[in-house]
């Protein structure tokens, strides 16, 4: 599955985004039972992915974490 290759080509957060995603997510806080994820909240990070699969948090199901390969 080439997970180290994956996770050497990770988006990096500037400081900003990391504020912003705080700000504006809070639904992905510890203890959160049940949410959708926008797939808009960070344009710039899916846009950097171009043709590399990145997983993604698809949303929040009775407190699991579902993610999903993008690209």
């Amino acid at each position: 599955m080439e997970i180290g290759a994956h996770l050497d080509a990770r988006y990096e957060l500037s400081i900003e985004e990391y504020e912003g995603l705080l700000g504006e997510n809070g639904f992905v806080r510890f203890g959160t039972r049940d949410v959708t994820a926008d797939q808009e909240f960070l344009p710039r990070a899916r846009d950097a992915a171009g043709p590399v699969p990145r997983l993604v948090l698809r949303g929040i199901r009775n407190f699991h974490r579902e993610y999903e390969w993008t690209g």
